[in-house]
This record gives C-alpha cells, structure tokens and sequence, in this order.
C-alpha cells in the first residue's frame, strides 16, 4: 500500500493485494441430496490492485477509486442439466473491475454547534468477465452485483433524537433489481425504533437467501453500575 499526501486535505494511493482460499470442508466432502462436495477441488487465489483518490475537511469528504481483481480457480457449484445435482467444481478465471464513489456534506442542525448531521451518496459498478459460457447452470455467479447505490441522510431533529434514512438500490448480473428503504430513529442511544424495507421489496441478498419484507425493531438499552 502507497500514498501521497497532495496537501493536508487531499489524498492519492494505491494498493496490491494477493488473497488465497483453501477449499471448505463442505466444498470437498459435503453431500446431500442436491449437492455433492469435490475432493479435487483446488485452491482459490486472486490478484487485486485499487488507485484512489481522498478528499477530507469539516464540510466535505469525497472517495473515489478504480479497481480490478484477477482470480483463478474459483470454486462454484455448476450442474450441466436442470435435474443434475450441483457439484463443487473450480471455474476457471474470473477477472473483474469497476469503480466507487462516496461523497458526504457535513452540516449543522439546528440544536447542535457540530457538524453532526449530513448527507452521504456512494455508487460503486462492478463488471466481471463471463466465466460461465460453457456452464449451463451456475449457482453463485448469477448473484453477481452490478451497481450499487446508498443514499444515508442523518439528522439530530433534537438535542438528543436522531433520525436516520437510508436508501438502496441494487442490479445484479441477470437484471433483477431492487430498492430497498430503511429508517432508524435513536434517543440518546437509549432508545431505538427502525424499520426496515419499508417499501415492501421482495430481493435476495448473499447466495440468493430471501430477505424479509417490511419489519420494525424496537428496543432500549439500561445501563447498571
């Protein structure tokens, strides 16, 4: 890792990092009557490498970067028919790359002499070669997440009460697409109230597991000396 300080505000760097994953004890052994393991399964490796770019003072921060991962060896559970059974098998080459971008603004409530509550927009793309031509059926590389966008606004409506909104959005590699609204409010972090996927958005997050419809979440916390 590398970095530049252009100014006391102002940032560059870049970064190379080297990850390895030895198969799962489920990955080489595990079998069921949908999946069956792989006992010569190699292990994952990757390459990756991020240049960016930081800006920082009272009012403003910004981020931005653009990065690439070259892997090998991935470890998926691919099936040639409808009917077969998934089975762990190393892919290939994956080689991925993309981009993010993260402001935040700063500002003064009304009750508070701090910049305590702001505004943050961040969007990250990420594209990833198609290892799959010659697999018919793919378990994890169709969750691929495409774009990604987060929207937060937080603001101390009072001294002690703070209201949070946050909304998501997000597209993944076989075009489904999801927005998803949450919202949290917060007495002098003694008491909570969120609620969650407000607009009621039916979307699966990691290893397409179902999230929950609209919930709401209420607690309080004591403390005892």
């Amino acid at each position: 890792d590398i970095g530049f300080n252009i100014n006391s505000n102002t940032k560059l760097y870049s970064n190379v990092g080297k990850t390895y994953r030895i198969p799962t004890y489920t990955d080489l052994y595990y079998s069921d009557r949908t999946t069956l393991g792989n006992e010569s399964l190699d292990p994952e490796s990757a390459i990756s490498t991020e240049i960016g770019f930081k800006f920082n003072n009272s009012t403003w921060n910004f981020n931005a970067a653009i990065f690439q991962r070259n892997a090998k060896n991935l470890i998926d559970y691919v099936k040639a028919n409808e009917n077969d059974l998934w089975r762990a098998t190393n892919i290939g080459e994956l080689k991925t790359n993309g981009f993010e971008i993260d402001l935040k603004y700063n500002f003064k409530s009304k009750f508070s002499s701090l910049n305590s509550s702001f505004v943050n927009f961040s969007y990250t793309n990420i594209n990833d070669s198609n290892y799959i031509n010659d697999i018919n059926f793919s378990r994890y590389s169709i969750n691929s997440l495409k774009d990604h966008f987060i929207s937060k606004l937080n603001i101390n409506y009072l001294r002690n009460i703070n209201h949070s909104i946050v909304f998501k959005y997000a597209k993944r590699s076989d075009n489904l697409n999801y927005s998803v609204l949450d919202s949290k409010i917060m007495y002098k972090k003694l008491f909570y109230f969120y609620v969650n996927n407000i607009l009621d958005e039916v979307y699966s997050e990691t290893n397409l597991v179902p999230m929950p419809g609209t919930n709401f979440l209420v607690g309080f916390t004591i403390g005892i000396d």
